[in-house]
């Protein structure tokens, strides 16, 4: 009986998805991530990149107009990497801005897809049904990418068009710093599995409500070859889903949390996983992962009794070239709980929140066994009279 409801929910789940792919409005998705490849080198750091192919499932054309003018996608790569039981954000890139639509057929044979191309002419406009490839040259190329803290709102999908690209008061940064810089001995993980992520958002698809699928993943094997490396597609795309999902595969639990900011939806996924570890301990591993939230996160806590405080870690991808903080998250335990934190947004704007399109991760030892307990999550942009944090179901110590 069991069984018989799980299936008939996943059915359920399957038909809400789809009907989420023929919901009015502009609706871009990524439809393919492939190419991915060695683009430059840093040091011991390996600048990488590829091809992002988006779709408009949508019935209304997407908007895709050109810097300065704000109508148009702006387009993140990010890289992850899933051992020992873990995943974490290995690297971020900065914002590509979209710049013409192309309007092709790619996306016809995909599930997601339920009209052809309806083409029209010029390329300021993603049409319904149609599709624009990104080349893997076109998202590292400088002249087209800016930081993302430049989005003012990532909920919205607000900035300024003559700031987008400027890097007045900015670090100074090489064009490897600006796409997805990763330690090359990272790619060499014994027994580990890669994931590309892109993430497209624009102002009217939020507007339309349609912003929940906007993240694709592919899972790639890193491969050196001549010198350079390439990252071979291991499986296909899994659209409309963040990187993060990869881990539930592996036996994480998901908590999603749904945002309303000024009448736009944006998300927050947090997954957590408690495994045996020698000596009958447990290591519990959690990552906040902030989809396009404005809003943002400022601190987690979760309840920790007897945890070993010597084994308590954070980390986080680096944001590269940007005015935001790079600062580790403080932690504190106390009463049987432990809270990682990052200071708040009254004492540093630019501190280290977990922002749009990153993912952060908590982790420690106790000797307490897995139970499902509520966490919580304190926000970093509080909008007036909005809630200070929001509460989720993660697996942790029981008490």
């Amino acid at each position: 009986m069991q069984r018989a409801f799980e299936n008939t929910f996943a059915v359920l789940l399957l038909l809400s998805t789809n009907f989420a792919a023929v919901a009015a409005g502009p609706d871009v998705i990524v439809g393919f991530v492939d190419d991915a490849r060695e683009d430059s080198r840093v040091g011991s750091k390996i600048g990488l990149t590829a091809s992002t192919n988006s779709c408009n499932i949508g019935d209304v054309a997407l908007n895709w107009q050109r810097l300065p003018d704000t109508h148009h996608p702006a387009i993140t790569l990010n890289f992850y990497r899933l051992a020992n039981g873990k995943i974490e954000q290995l690297a971020k890139s900065w914002v590509k801005h979209g710049f013409y639509a192309t309007n092709q057929n790619d996306c016809a044979a995909i599930p997601e897809m339920h009209r052809t191309c309806q083409a029209g002419a010029g390329g300021s406009q993603l049409r319904p049904g149609c599709s624009d490839l990104y080349t893997e040259d076109l998202n590292s190329d400088p002249r087209n990418l800016g930081p993302r803290s430049r989005i003012t709102n990532s909920a919205k999908v607000e900035f300024d068009g003559s700031k987008a690209q400027d890097l007045t008061g900015y670090p100074a940064s090489s064009p490897a710093e600006r796409i997805l810089l990763v330690e090359e001995a990272d790619l060499r993980t014994p027994g580990a599995r890669y994931f590309m992520e892109a993430q497209y958002i624009t102002a009217d698809d939020a507007k339309a409500g349609n912003s929940r699928n906007n993240v694709t993943f592919r899972e790639v094997k890193p491969v050196l070859r001549s010198g350079a490396w390439v990252l071979k597609n291991e499986k296909p795309e899994v659209r409309m889903q963040p990187a993060l999902f990869a881990w539930k595969e592996e036996g994480a639990q998901l908590s999603e949390v749904e945002l309303n900011e000024d009448g736009v939806k944006t998300y927050i996924l947090v997954g957590s996983k408690g495994q045996a570890i020698a000596n009958g301990k447990f290591r519990y591993d959690f990552v906040v992962y902030n989809m396009n939230s404005n809003i943002a996160v400022q601190a987690f806590t979760v309840p920790a009794p007897q945890i070993d405080q010597n084994s308590v870690v954070f980390s986080a991808p680096r944001s590269n070239g940007e005015i935001w903080s790079n600062d580790g998250w403080e932690n504190h335990i106390q009463a049987g709980q432990i809270t990682w934190s990052t200071r708040k947004s009254s004492a540093d704007a630019n501190a280290n929140a977990i922002r749009w399109g990153s993912a952060y991760n908590f982790s420690f030892i106790s000797d307490r066994s897995p139970q499902a307990v509520d966490a919580n999550l304190a926000f970093f942009n509080v909008p007036a009279g909005g809630a200070a944090g929001t509460v989720v179901r993660v697996m942790a110590p029981a008490r």
